[in-house]
């Protein structure tokens, strides 16, 4: 491990001001929110709703078409 330089009288330096360092990995720091529902939103809201129809066979994918129109309208 690397030691902090020391100034004057072995205190540690203080950090320059003025420059901010980039995070190494890259991100920004930025929220990004996902312009679409993912996958896995998609199918967890469809078997909610097939729940809500009483969890009777045969409509999956109108479940799932359902469920990907309601998370669309929520995220814009």
């Amino acid at each position: 491990m690397a030691k902090a330089a020391a100034g004057p009288k072995g205190e540690p330096k203080a950090p320059r001001a003025g420059r901010a360092r980039a995070p190494k990995n890259g991100a920004t720091g930025e929220l990004h929110l996902q312009p679409h529902p993912s996958e896995d939103d998609i199918r967890l809201r469809a078997y909610h709703i097939y729940l809500e129809r009483g969890g009777v066979d045969g409509g999956d994918v109108d479940d799932w078409v359902m469920a990907e129109k309601e998370l669309k309208v929520a995220h814009n």
